[in-house]
């Protein structure tokens, strides 16, 4: 006699491959806390409660943009959610250069973010690629960018055109954060010493 055995198998906590995974950004608080990888640069005006952030497509003068249908940021201010796999305005990657940061957008990794000649706005183009931003915590959770090769700083001087200028409170009307992308690996790490 064969003994016949049937088995369900349930799926459980799975996600189907057509089914975008959420990214979840965490607001960096400390200047110990940054390093190389994925972040939004986001900017409040006029400490209003809703955050915008920089979009970085490749073109003059990028302004700020209010978080598009997919990007969600918590009420406590502390992580953003992007839900949808079509944003990628909003991201850039950080990497240590001498002097600072390189910042350059994830929609196209061979421009880099820098200023415009004119002193009103920021500008995306191959030719600002590995140059480094400084960047600086004034201890109040907010940051300080400047530019190294102009010696310019970036101001939140409005939603539609930040602007730069040789001090870092020039007509600004707001100020800068930063939101690093969660370490979300899909494999535990490779196991060391052992024996």
């Amino acid at each position: 006699n064969i003994a016949v055995i049937n088995l369900t198998i349930v799926e459980a906590n799975c996600t189907p491959k057509e089914v975008f995974t959420p990214k979840i950004y965490n607001k960096i608080t400390e200047a110990s806390q940054l390093g190389d990888g994925e972040y939004i640069l986001c900017m409040q005006i006029n400490n209003d409660d809703d955050v915008y952030y920089l979009e970085n497509t490749v073109k003059s003068k990028p302004g700020g943009k209010s978080f598009a249908e997919g990007i969600a940021l918590s009420s406590d201010g502390k992580t953003i959610t992007i839900s949808s796999e079509d944003i990628t305005n909003a991201t850039w990657t950080f990497a240590s250069v001498d002097g600072g940061y390189s910042i350059t957008p994830t929609s196209n990794v061979k421009a880099g973010l820098g200023t415009t000649n004119a002193n009103d706005g920021l500008t995306c183009q191959t030719t600002y690629s590995g140059k480094g931003w400084t960047i600086d915590d004034d201890q109040t959770y907010n940051w300080t960018l400047k530019y190294n090769d102009t010696n310019r700083y970036l101001v939140v001087y409005s939603i539609s055109n930040p602007r730069t200028y040789s001090s870092a409170s020039t007509n600004a009307n707001g100020v800068f954060y930063l939101y690093q992308l969660e370490d979300n690996r899909t494999a535990l790490a490779k196991p060391t010493d052992l024996s």
